[in-house]
């Protein structure tokens, strides 16, 4: 978890609000074994980055912290965070792309939430979208993965699964998600 450390090395310390996002952090980064402390302190996280106005962070380190929070959530999590299965999908297929895309991606999924004429249409052809962007950015040689690119295996492990599980939470029908393809995680 070197990227919370990075960001704990990036807080200031005089900032009020900081010594208590340092000691979450912490917590995250002291309880990674135990799953269930795991989700609670990341409840606990993202309580207090949603409710305490007196912490400063970065744009970089708050996305940072953002995209471990998102890796390390369950679905009990996002649950009691007020999400759901698309949310969660969503925010695990968006935790893997490259950030060069990331804003691409992110704007196709908010075409997607906000369809124009036939929602059914629409969605389908904005999630295959998706799915054919990130196809596109698999790296032929994932010893010499570039910045832009996802790996086969990220792709048939994270993004194929959670884009099924956009597609059964907005019902559509595709062929590449059979009931066997949307596994509970």
């Amino acid at each position: 978890m070197d990227q919370l450390t990075t960001v704990v090395q990036n807080l200031d310390p005089e900032q009020k609000g900081n010594e208590d996002l340092k000691y979450l952090i912490t917590q995250v980064q002291n309880d990674i074994t135990n799953e269930s402390k795991t989700q609670a302190n990341i409840v606990a996280l993202h309580e207090f980055l949603e409710t305490d106005k007196d912490y400063v962070l970065s744009p970089d380190d708050k996305a940072t912290l953002e995209e471990v929070m998102t890796v390390l959530s369950s679905d009990q999590v996002v649950g009691v965070l007020g999400g759901n299965s698309y949310e969660k999908a969503k925010a695990d297929i968006l935790a893997i792309t490259p950030q060069q895309l990331r804003d691409e991606i992110e704007r196709k999924f908010m075409r997607l939430e906000n369809p124009e004429g036939s929602a059914l249409e629409y969605r389908s052809k904005k999630l295959n979208e998706i799915g054919a962007l990130l196809h596109s950015k698999i790296t032929r040689d994932p010893t010499q993965q570039r910045d832009d690119e996802i790996t086969q295996s990220d792709m048939d492990i994270i993004v194929t699964p959670n884009l099924c599980k956009v597609a059964e939470y907005y019902t559509i029908t595709t062929k590449t998600c059979s009931p066997d393809s949307v596994s509970e995680s």
